[in-house]
C-alpha cells in the first residue's frame, strides 16, 4: 500500500477553494546566505474580498529549498485562518481513519450481539407470560371448584349421605394437591430462570393424607365426624 501526501501548499488551497475564496500567492526569494524565505499572500475573509480590500501577507522562516518556504509559509496560513477566523482545516490521517474503522466494526458487532440477548430475552418474557397465564387459569379453575364443592358440603338445605359427603371431601383434597402441584411447577420454572429464590424457612405445603394414614383412616375419620354432626341439635 503506498501512502501520497500532500504538501502543506495543496491544503492551503483546498482550504482557501473551500471557504470560496481565492488561492494564496506566493513570492519566493532566494537570500545572499543560502536559503529561502517565501511570502504568502491570501484574503482571509470573503467581505475582506468583496471590498477588494488589501491581501494579508506573511512570511516563511528561512528553509533550505523554495518548496519547503512554500509549505512553512502555507502552514503560517493555516494557522492564521484558526487563530483569528476560527477556521480549522479538517486533517485526514489513514492510519487514524483505519483505526476509526475498525472501532466501528467491533461497535458493530457488539450491537449485533446486545441485540440477539434482547430477542432472546424478549422471548424469555413472552414465554413466561404465557405460562404465567396458564398458571392462573390453573388457579381460578381449582380455586372455583373447591368453592363450589365447599359450598355444597356446607348446604344446610342439602340433605348429603355420607357416602356423598366423603366423596365432596377427597374431591377438595385432590383440588388442593393440584393447585399444590401447578404452584410447585411454576416456581421451578422461575427458579430456572433465576427470577425466584426460596427462602430459609421452607413453607408449609399441603401433599394430601401422610405416609401414615390411609383413605380408610380418613374415612373413619369424617364417618366420626358426620355421625357427630347429625346427633347435634
Amino acid at each position: 500500500m503506498e501512502l501520497v501526501e500532500l504538501r502543506t501548499t495543496s491544503l492551503a488551497e483546498a482550504m482557501f477553494d473551500k471557504l470560496e475564496l481565492p488561492r494564496p500567492v506566493y513570492h519566493v526569494h532566494m537570500l545572499e546566505q543560502g536559503g529561502y524565505r517565501a511570502q504568502i499572500e491570501f484574503h482571509h475573509t470573503r467581505e475582506r474580498y468583496n471590498a477588494s480590500a488589501r491581501r494579508t501577507k506573511l512570511l516563511s522562516h528561512t528553509c533550505v529549498s523554495r518548496e519547503a518556504a512554500m509549505d512553512q509559509a502555507a502552514d503560517q496560513a493555516i494557522t492564521y485562518m484558526e487563530n483569528n477566523e476560527n477556521k480549522v482545516l479538517a486533517d485526514y490521517n489513514y492510519y487514524r481513519l483505519q483505526q476509526e474503522k475498525q472501532s466501528c466494526a467491533r461497535l458493530s458487532d457488539t450491537l449485533s450481539e446486545r441485540t440477539k440477548e434482547v430477542n432472546q430475552r424478549n422471548q424469555t418474557i413472552i414465554q413466561m407470560t404465557k405460562e404465567a397465564s396458564n398458571y392462573l387459569e390453573e388457579v381460578h379453575a381449582a380455586s372455583d371448584k373447591i368453592h363450589g364443592l365447599a359450598a355444597t358440603a356446607l348446604d344446610p338445605a342439602a340433605s348429603l349421605s355420607l357416602s356423598t359427603l366423603k366423596q365432596t371431601i377427597l374431591a377438595i383434597q385432590d383440588s388442593l394437591v393440584a393447585l399444590q402441584s401447578t404452584t410447585a411447577a411454576a416456581r421451578a420454572s422461575l427458579e430456572e430462570k433465576g427470577m425466584y429464590s426460596e427462602d430459609d424457612v421452607a413453607q408449609p405445603t399441603y401433599d394430601g393424607l401422610s405416609d401414615e394414614e390411609t383413605d380408610e383412616d380418613c374415612h373413619q375419620d369424617m364417618d366420626d365426624d358426620y355421625a357427630h354432626y347429625v346427633r347435634s341439635p
